[in-house]
């Protein structure tokens, strides 16, 4: 299916040693399309038409060192206890247990994070903007809009629990159930783990757009959108993490 007019919202599931994977929804979060491929200009090209917000699970930015300066620690709620944290970048220590941690060197990044650092490159060069580096007056007109997300993050807030691991049968039972908790609808009983992280990158995209998601983190080195659970049926959402 080839997208037409009207905004549309993708999920893009970063791998190196495989394709990735995007899953496709209208702003009434139906399910338009889920797949799988190497070259990321590809899988969203056919849906950019009518404007397209695109939310990747990895790393936009490397780690800015704002968690080696003290005071700007002590600006955070909660603070991070002495000596503990250092090199993170805010939004990983916002997410702390559940998130990833990028290196400080690019020497050290893991494959994954280097495949989704050119994901990143490639969408910009495709014209999609960061929505770290929009004002929020400037989101509901941009097009072509680019955010990271975390998916094990973004359920455990849908679902407000832990998860089972995600290609156990109730790991993928839970997500789906979130998926739903969100107002997602398509055939969600069809999507492997990988297209149900792709699926809520979908989701988290959409609520960016309308206002019911948060940013957390910091400009310096980048902002992960969530889910805000109370804001999943109204109201708008908020950023956290910006002081210093």
């Amino acid at each position: 299916m080839v997208a037409g007019g009207g905004m549309l919202f993708a999920g893009v599931d970063v791998h190196s040693a495989r394709p990735h994977v995007l899953a496709v929804v209208d702003g009434r979060l139906r399910l338009l399309h889920w797949g799988e491929g190497w070259d990321v200009a590809e899988l969203v090209r056919p849906w950019m038409g009518g404007g397209l917000w695109v939310a990747v699970d990895a790393p936009r930015l490397m780690p800015a060192g704002l968690m080696d300066d003290e005071k700007f620690r002590q600006s955070l709620q909660p603070p991070p206890p002495p000596g503990k944290y250092l090199g993170w970048r805010v939004a990983e220590y916002l997410l702390r247990a559940r998130c990833y941690v990028t290196p400080r060197s690019r020497d050290e990044l893991p494959d994954w994070m280097r495949a989704g650092f050119a994901v990143y490159a490639e969408l910009e060069r495709l014209g999609f903007q960061a929505i770290d580096v929009l004002a929020p007056a400037q989101r509901r007109t941009a097009r072509l809009v680019a955010m990271e997300y975390y998916p094990h993050a973004a359920f455990a807030a849908v679902l407000g629990c832990r998860l089972a691991p995600k290609r156990r049968p109730e790991g993928l039972e839970q997500r789906r159930q979130a998926l739903r908790k969100v107002g997602l609808r398509g055939p969600l009983a069809d999507l492997d783990a990988d297209a149900l992280d792709a699926a809520m990158g979908a989701a988290v995209a959409a609520m960016a757009w309308s206002g019911k998601a948060e940013m957390l983190g910091h400009e310096a080195d980048g902002f992960i959108v969530m889910p805000v659970p109370g804001q999943l049926a109204r109201g708008r959402g908020r950023e956290a993490g910006q002081g210093g």
